[in-house]
């Protein structure tokens, strides 16, 4: 379900280590529909 809760927090942990072993002053983003939906349509 890409609405649960844990969905979101799964894929933010993902973007969390993706971006901590980037190096420091790093910022990544969660991929997949759902965020790609939340960055069009922003509340």
């Amino acid at each position: 379900n890409l609405e649960s809760p844990e969905h979101w927090l799964e894929q933010a942990d993902k973007a969390l280590y993706i971006a901590k072993h980037a190096g420091r002053d790093q910022v990544n983003f969660a991929r997949g529909q759902a965020a790609a939906l939340r960055l069009a349509y922003p509340d």
